[in-house]
């Protein structure tokens, strides 16, 4: 769900205006209205949230909706998609009148013929297959279901990155093998419109997928919506009434693109205004010019729109509920995996089996949970470092998160390693200033920060290996500056020799440099998540390790929460 489509521009600009844009709603009604009254009366009194039927939040409070933030009714919602899948299936029936062919009665085989045709027997009816039904837009109201609110709530893997991650929020996702696949599959969609649209020019009496489009804008359209508002998208926006305009070739785009206008100007956030004026200046240009490119352009940055809508509510719900999401996370999670356990969908004895062998690998200097808990930081703590290589099944959720936390291990473990490097060079060729002026904090500070820009990729992954040679220039001219007064403009090609010699083969994570840090950071994290977990201190110094312990932290105390029942059982049954 890149591209983050948050909106928390307020309406500022939009107070005291219902009326106004009431009346600017009403001025352009495209050709399907039937009903152009009720768009002039809005009532001014804001909506509010109905709670979700499946959702236990009878003690929430809903909140108000702005005009940046249209609120959805989900039951309302529901029961208007459900209605509207039965209308687009019948909007996909094309009734075409039967051709009937006659015999020429002044023939003079027609007798004969007769006779024929009394004796021969009937005919079998030539096949008709079924009519295709109308591709949807890729923006529906199928596809943007998954960030319901009922489906926020049901969801375990959201809820379960919720709990780590305060700024999650939606996009559209676009990302590797399947986003290529969408993309793809959207092109083709929006190749077929713009195909059906030039058809309006040339006379052409199919229009079925335009016909479905503008029913799926009307759904998606009712569903963000507030429920004063529906009423008058349902009227005015008529499936079948598009469909006979389109039919006879009719159907006024430029009205239609002002009045969609004046309805996302009245109910989307003040930053989706340019977007909306590009819409209809595409639509209009591309009536005008008959240009069914732009016209498409145009029909297409409508579906846009209205994804950014939908993703605008769904993440000022997330930021609004995310304490009520975590505060109640363990105990969703423990019901979810109580569920798949029992029915036999998930196998948790190779990640007891792995729990049983941290607390027989860890040494006893307490009893009980305690003992359990100081096995599960080591046992954790463990699989991010490069030696581990799998991960129990009941970090599923976690599998991603584990990883990333391996990248900041070994960026650790690097930068310790490059220090080193530095701090030996300027010791053999330097003097005691010099060797002060290299182990100051703020010049380690920003030795970190420029290793970092050597090694970080245009995709924010950091190539260690790839970049010793940059590494290698960059240690060597700091050595040359810090033992010289009048440093060369480049380093010796002997310091950058030894400099790049010395990282190729210690900047492994097979090398026993390598392994000798990586041990010694890792005795660290595991004192540091200790601490956290036992909350044997109230303080905590700070470090480089401090951000990977604070968030290995959080990781394993809810672990421990969800699971604990789990691995105590299996270690106490075995003994």
């Amino acid at each position: 769900m890149d591209q983050i489509y948050t909106d928390d521009e307020t309406s500022d600009r939009r107070q005291g205006r219902s009326s106004t844009t009431a009346r600017r709603c009403s001025r352009h009604v495209p050709p399907a209205a039937t009903v152009t009254a009720a768009a002039t009366t809005h009532n001014t009194k804001e909506d509010e949230t109905q709670p979700a039927k499946k959702v236990k939040l009878d003690g929430v409070r809903t909140w108000a909706r702005s005009r940046s933030l249209p609120i959805i009714d989900r039951e309302a919602s529901a029961a208007a998609s459900a209605s509207a899948a039965g209308h687009v299936t019948h909007m996909n029936h094309v009734i075409s009148q039967p051709q009937v062919a006659f015999n020429d009665p002044f023939s003079s085989t027609s007798s004969k013929r007769k006779r024929d045709e009394s004796e021969a027997p009937p005919p079998k009816p030539a096949y008709k297959p079924k009519p295709k039904a109308a591709a949807l837009p890729p923006v529906n109201i199928n596809s943007l279901r998954e960030i319901d609110l009922a489906e926020i709530f049901k969801n375990p893997r959201l809820r379960h990155d919720i709990v780590f991650d305060p700024q999650l929020q939606f996009r559209p996702n676009l990302d590797g093998e399947r986003g290529k696949r969408k993309r793809q599959s959207t092109q083709r969609y929006w190749d077929g419109i713009t195909a059906e649209v030039e058809g309006v020019w040339a006379g052409s009496s199919d229009f079925q997928t335009l016909t479905t489009l503008f029913t799926t804008l009307r759904q998606v359209l009712v569903s963000l919506l507030p429920v004063k508002d529906r009423e008058t998208i349902e009227a005015d926006l008529d499936s079948e009434l598009v469909q006979q305009q389109l039919s006879h070739h009719c159907f006024d785009f430029v009205s239609f693109s002002h009045w969609l206008s004046n309805v996302f100007k009245a109910h989307c956030a003040p930053m989706r205004d340019s977007w909306v004026d590009q819409m209809v200046a595409r639509i209009n240009a591309g009536w005008k010019e008959k240009n069914s490119r732009k016209l498409t352009e145009g029909l297409r940055m409508i579906f846009a729109i209205l994804e950014a809508m939908k993703l605008d509510v769904a993440n000022h719900q997330i930021r609004s509920l995310r304490p009520i999401l975590v505060d109640t996370a363990v105990d969703f999670e423990q019901d979810y995996y109580e569920q798949v356990v029992e029915k036999r969908r998930f196998d948790i004895g190779g990640s007891c089996q792995w729990f049983a062998a941290a607390v027989a690998n860890t040494e006893k200097t307490a009893c009980g949970t305690k003992h359990y808990k100081t096995a599960l930081v080591g046992a954790v703590t463990q699989l991010i470092t490069c030696s581990s290589s799998d991960f129990p099944a009941t970090f599923g959720f976690d599998f991603a998160r584990l990883s990333a936390f391996r990248s900041d291990l070994r960026q650790l473990v690097c930068l310790q390693l490059c220090s080193m490097l530095l701090q030996q060079l300027v010791a053999t060729r330097g003097d005691a200033k010099a060797k002060k002026t290299v182990a100051d904090t703020d010049y380690q500070a920003k030795l970190r920060a420029d290793c970092m820009a050597i090694v970080l990729s245009s995709s924010g992954n950091s190539k260690w290996t790839k970049n010793v040679s940059g590494l290698a220039l960059e240690l060597a001219k700091r050595v040359e500056a810090a033992v010289s007064e009048n440093p060369a403009t480049l380093p010796s090609a002997e310091l950058t020799n030894l400099a790049s010699n010395w990282l190729t083969n210690n900047i492994l994570p097979s090398s026993a440099m390598y392994k000798l840090v990586e041990k010694r950071l890792v005795k660290e994290i595991v004192t540091g998540v200790e601490m956290r977990i036992l909350e044997t201190s109230s303080s905590h110094a700070s470090s480089t390790v401090t951000p990977l312990i604070e968030k290995l932290s959080l990781l394993t105390k809810f672990h421990w929460d969800v699971f604990s029942k789990y691995y105590i059982a299996y270690v106490e049954s075995a003994k």
